[in-house]
């Protein structure tokens, strides 16, 4: 069972693959007057939305927006698609959404081949560790956030050399 389910997210992540498009590598940020401010003074302010798609010129992917910061000279864009109705028909699948984040250094340019992972510890205290996958100018992975709560989300990027640590708290309602 475990090996059909680590196919079926396989299929999955890869078929979300071929769905994302590249980012330009620079883009409107009409409307978030926070990043300019970020980007200024290097101080880390977050922004949760929840106005839905990205009201960028192109959007990056098909989930919304849910955190964005600057951290170590890096803008971190996090992005949260919602797979429930997807994988309804999948029997024994237990992962709920599917996670982005979107790294880029300060002259806009992605962040490529590094190693991501996420740790997640939802409102009941159940804890996740998931490795994301590079897709799409960014870096996926599907999680269960089928609770309502607080979630606690760190994320971790290795690139070469650099470490660079980011965490914050998101809630399901």
């Amino acid at each position: 069972m475990k090996k059909i389910t680590g196919i079926l997210t396989l299929a999955m992540a890869l078929t979300l693959a071929s769905v994302f498009p590249v980012p330009a590598a620079e883009e409107s940020h009409e409307g978030h007057d926070q990043s300019s401010h970020e980007a200024a003074t290097g101080q880390e302010v977050t922004e949760k939305t929840e106005h839905g798609k990205t009201d960028h010129g192109k959007t990056e992917s098909d989930g919304n927006i849910m955190h964005e910061a600057h951290t170590d000279g890096h803008h971190f864009s996090y992005e949260l698609i919602d797979m429930r109705e997807k994988m309804k028909d999948m029997p024994g699948m237990k992962d709920t959404h599917h996670l982005m984040v979107f790294v880029k250094d300060t002259d806009g340019k992605a962040l490529e081949g590094a190693k991501v992972g996420y740790f997640i510890k939802g409102p009941d205290g159940a804890e996740q560790k998931k490795m994301a996958m590079g897709m799409g100018g960014g870096y996926g992975a599907d999680v269960n956030l089928g609770t309502a709560g607080k979630y606690s989300i760190k994320t971790k990027v290795m690139a070469g050399d650099m470490k660079i640590m980011n965490d914050f708290e998101y809630e399901v309602k």
